[in-house]
């Protein structure tokens, strides 16, 4: 359970592997990249938070400090960037949230993507 005591799910979507390719395009059900939006959206109304390519995130890559419990940021100085989510072709437990790699910022390959967010001005 999280801070405000919501279930934390293992997988975006899911916390139950047998209902993960509901949610997420992974080593179990798929041979590549998908199109986006063709699972279902989690809680949050996203899709494709878990498989399908990983994602760059805009943090660096290190240890989380102990003292911050919610959404870490990471280091303020280093070279790697943090990719999650896991792609296509890893089993579902390279797919979890909590599952986090590294790459320097100069990597280029097939799995790899990013995520364009729109917010709407009020």
């Amino acid at each position: 359970y999280d801070a405000q005591g919501k279930r934390r799910q293992i997988w975006a979507g899911t916390s139950n592997e047998d209902s993960l390719s509901y949610y997420a395009w992974y080593g179990g059900n798929s041979d590549g990249v998908q199109a986006v939006g063709g699972k279902e959206k989690n809680l949050l109304g996203l899709y494709d938070m878990s498989g399908n390519v990983d994602e760059w995130c805009a943090d660096r890559y290190g240890a989380y400090p102990t003292s911050e419990l919610s959404n870490p940021r990471g280091p303020d100085t280093g070279d790697n960037r943090v990719i999650r989510g896991g792609y296509w072709f890893f089993t579902a437990r390279y797919c979890r949230v909590s599952n986090r790699n590294n790459v320097s910022p100069g990597y280029q390959y097939f799995n790899l993507g990013f995520r364009v967010a729109f917010s709407p001005q009020f």
